[in-house]
Formats: C-alpha cells, sequence, structure tokens
C-alpha cells in the first residue's frame, strides 16, 4: 500500500511539474499562426477594399485579372489538346510555354480548300470570339484588368469575353485610371 500511494505520489508530482512547464514550442506556433491571420487579413484588405485600390475619386471599382481570368478546362477542345486555361499564369512560365506550344502546334499546317473554308466558317463565329479572348485575357492579363474596369465604369459587360477582347472597345483602358500596375506584359515567353 505504501508503494502505491509513493507511485501516486511521483505521479502527482510529475503531472504537477508539466502543468507548470511553459510550452515554448506551442506558444512559437500560436504566434506564428496570429501573425499569418494578421499578413491574410491585411492583405485581403488591400485588395478588395475599396479606399486602398489605387484609385481615388473614380467610380471604377476594383477588378483584378483574378476576376477575369478563365478557369478549367475548355470544353469542347481541352481534352483533346491537352490544355487548361489553368495552365496559363505568370507563376509557372514554362507550363504557360508548353501551353503555347500545344495551341500552335497546328499553326502551320496546309488546309484543303474545304478545310480552310470551314476553318475560316467556325473562325469568324460568335462562339470561337468568346474563346479567342478567354486565351487572349489569359495572355495578357493586366491590359485586360485595366480594360474591365474601364468597360464596367462606362456600364459595359466586362465579364463577356467578346467585349474585353475584341477591338471594338481597343483603347477604353486608356481613358480611365487603374489600379494594376501591371503594365499588360505578356504571360509565357513569346
Amino acid at each position: 500500500m505504501k508503494n502505491e500511494r509513493k507511485h501516486e505520489s511521483a505521479e502527482l508530482e510529475k503531472i504537477d511539474m508539466k502543468g507548470g512547464k511553459t510550452d515554448y514550442e506551442f506558444v512559437l506556433q500560436i504566434a506564428v499562426i496570429a501573425i499569418l491571420t494578421i499578413l491574410v487579413v491585411y492583405n485581403a484588405g488591400k485588395l478588395y477594399g475599396g479606399s486602398s485600390s489605387g484609385i481615388q475619386g473614380s467610380a471604377i471599382t476594383s477588378i483584378l485579372a483574378l476576376d477575369i481570368l478563365p478557369k478549367g478546362t475548355p470544353a469542347v477542345y481541352g481534352e483533346e489538346l491537352g490544355v487548361k486555361y489553368d495552365d496559363v499564369s505568370t507563376v509557372n512560365p514554362q507550363l504557360a510555354d508548353a501551353t503555347i506550344e500545344k495551341l500552335t502546334a497546328y499553326e502551320d499546317k496546309e488546309l484543303s480548300s474545304v478545310l480552310a473554308e470551314r476553318y475560316l466558317r467556325i473562325g469568324s463565329s460568335i462562339e470561337i470570339l468568346s474563346e479567342l479572348g478567354k486565351w487572349k485575357v489569359l495572355f495578357f492579363p493586366g491590359i485586360h484588368e485595366q480594360k474591365a474596369q474601364a468597360l464596367e465604369a462606362n456600364g459595359i459587360d466586362y465579364t463577356d469575353y467578346v467585349n474585353l477582347a475584341s477591338n471594338k472597345y481597343r483603347g477604353i483602358e486608356n481613358e480611365a485610371p487603374s489600379s494594376s500596375g501591371d503594365s499588360g506584359g505578356m504571360v509565357g515567353g513569346c
């Protein structure tokens, strides 16, 4: 019985020691999480905040390139060509270049008169213009971010890729201030 009490007493002393000891690793983890949370909230405020968007005294809302970039796989030909909209970004220029190669693989191919006529007919259809607009926005996100802001300020649907990428509204981005510091450079190595 004495041995059991002695053993229990030793166990209680261990528990008391552990309870009174500060776990510095845990405190450090909490501090890092708190700092990261503050940074995320601060950056979200900078990205989505109205007054800190860099546009002062303007009716233009802050449209980011991320708001207009197409995402996913093109429904009609994406699987067949092995391309995704997500493959084109400044984060991975090698993947963007590989996507460009896939998209231009047929560029110099000779077409019969029947196929050439079909190509022209399809190429000038409205569904294809929208698809071409998506790729144009992907490869030139900066200028299209500015153009989207100007289109919205003028009451024009900036989510319509035909409007966004066509020459109909060419230069409209020069008529309004922009929140983007990007000069409109191209993604990829072309």
